[in-house]
């Protein structure tokens, strides 16, 4: 179960990682939108987490920062990106 779970989230990656690629190379006008699709995207893991918090001892997994993280950097740039067009 736990691996069809992350066999599916992987493959959901491949998929957004292909459009990205599609929207860099070929419809530049389309990346504030992209970023705008991360920023949601991180937004709702972080809700996710803090909703449904993981019970690991008092410990919280690596990705609980890496979230804040991404949420900073895709505002930041989705920021950037709007003011360049």
């Amino acid at each position: 179960m736990v691996v069809a779970i992350f066999a599916q989230w992987g493959a959901n990656q491949l998929v957004l990682a292909v459009v990205q690629w599609t929207v860099i190379l070929r419809y530049p006008a389309l990346v504030p939108a992209m970023w705008a699709l991360a920023l949601v995207e991180a937004l709702l893991r972080q809700l996710a987490g803090w909703l449904k918090p993981l019970s690991l001892g008092g410990h919280k997994p690596p990705g609980a920062h890496g979230t804040k993280l991404q949420i900073v950097m895709a505002a930041l740039l989705l920021a950037v990106s709007l003011e360049s067009f």
